[in-house]
């Protein structure tokens, strides 16, 4: 009867261990540990489908269901105010990573 409840304590606390988190710092598929992107800014390029003063909408070039809308970055407003895009125009729009306001417009 001892043994059947230290066998079963024994396997309990194997079960454990075994399913418990390592401690080896996290790698990639390649074994190297992974690295972040520093880069600040994405580019995307596409065509004009609706341009005012206040934002851009672009199309993806590649991925025609891939639509963004960007606002402009306070320096670059008073540029876009005096500039004029038309539907269909192809342009690369500059932004800051992980938001929607355009840097730059070509």
């Amino acid at each position: 009867m001892i043994t059947k409840r230290i066998a079963a304590i024994t396997l309990f606390s194997l079960l454990i261990w075994i399913s418990a988190p390592s401690a080896i710092p996290g790698q990639t598929s390649a074994g190297m540990p992974g690295k972040t992107s520093t880069h600040r800014y994405d580019v995307m390029r596409g065509t004009v489908l609706v341009f005012t003063q206040r934002a851009i909408t672009i199309q993806d070039a590649k991925q025609m269901y891939v639509v963004r809308t960007f606002s402009y970055d306070p320096k670059l407003l008073v540029k876009m105010q005096k500039r004029r895009y038309n539907k269909g125009d192809r342009v690369k729009v500059k932004f800051l990573r992980g938001t929607d306001i355009a840097v730059r417009v070509k």
